[in-house]
């Protein structure tokens, strides 16, 4: 059952289409459901040491020092061209083992957080865990608690939820418990409805849950953030920046080229113009950002881990 539909049903409604009464689902009705519905959760895409390899790789500075390697090695320099090849590949696995590292560390914490729900179950409120939550469960929440299902709320005594993870709204939203005279369309006009992830800054409520994992609202979100090739705002200021020093590097080089040809003239030497200029670019290059960057943000994540 969607929100927008439960929003405008009674507590008996609510009730007699979902199979449920006040006292809750008995054990082995819960246990069928969640066979049928699946646990609530969802599923995040595990991350692959291959992709996390090929990220390392990302840099416009790398795809430089690439190319300076094989001018360098097509020129006969194959020292040189080894050098920063070498530099390229310390640069890179550097990344990879500090990222891996704390992509290892972000799912092992995964496995120790088991987060739980009040439920009543067969007449008796018990707590199970938060994945085991199935349409049709009675759960009660009170101050402090996250909701861990969409639910439509059929009591409450002060009820108050921060949906900003939602709406964005920073304000507490009131909640009630009779149902709407129209269906909400929006989560913001859901005034009798709990979602998923958000969390109680006051009262206390009693909803009968409506969806879970995929289907709640929270999932859909996700779904769609996991279909979407998005990037940060940090991401694409690094991007951007990264993109002017590479520009201001490519001037340079040209203009030193150019300089050289016209003041040596016919006297100049190709060959070893390149070679100084892979030299300046190897010098002037801040290869070592993205590293500097990964390594950061993955010791950053794993003192959050700890």
């Amino acid at each position: 059952m969607n929100f927008a539909r439960a929003s405008t049903r009674t507590t008996e409604d609510l009730f007699r289409e979902l199979g449920v009464s006040s006292d809750g689902l008995e054990a082995l009705q819960a246990a069928r459901r969640l066979v049928e519905s699946g646990p609530n959760e969802i599923v995040r895409g595990r991350v692959r040491w291959h992709r996390i390899l090929l990220r390392q790789f990302r840099s416009p500075f790398l795809y430089l020092l690439i190319v300076a390697a094989l001018i360098a090695w097509a020129l006969g320099e194959t020292i040189d061209a080894l050098m920063i090849a070498g530099f390229v590949l310390i640069n890179a696995g550097l990344g990879f083992a500090q990222e891996y590292h704390s992509e290892r560390a972000v799912e092992l914490l995964r496995t120790f957080v088991r987060a739980k729900a009040r439920v009543r179950r067969a007449g008796k409120e018990t707590w199970v865990e938060s994945r085991d939550l199935v349409p049709g469960d009675v759960v009660v929440v009170e101050t402090g608690d996250m909701i861990h299902a969409d639910v439509r709320f059929i009591g409450e005594n002060d009820l108050a939820l921060d949906e900003s993870v939602l709406t964005g709204e920073s304000a507490p939203v009131k909640k009630q418990a009779s149902a709407l005279s129209f269906e909400a369309t929006e989560p913001y006009q859901a005034i009798n409805v709990g979602f998923a992830g958000t969390t109680v800054v006051s009262g206390h409520g009693v909803g009968v849950v409506i969806a879970t994992g995929v289907r709640s609202q929270i999932g859909e979100l996700a779904r769609m953030t996991r279909d979407t090739d998005g990037k940060s705002n940090f991401e694409k200021n690094v991007g951007s920046f990264s993109a002017f020093i590479l520009r201001i590097i490519l001037i340079t080089l040209a203009a030193v080229f150019v300089a050289n040809l016209v003041i040596k003239g016919d006297h100049a030497n190709v060959p070893d113009l390149l070679i100084f200029s892979i030299a300046l670019a190897v010098s002037v290059i801040p290869e070592a950002l993205p590293l500097v960057m990964t390594t950061t943000l993955s010791r950053g994540a794993l003192r959050l881990a700890k």
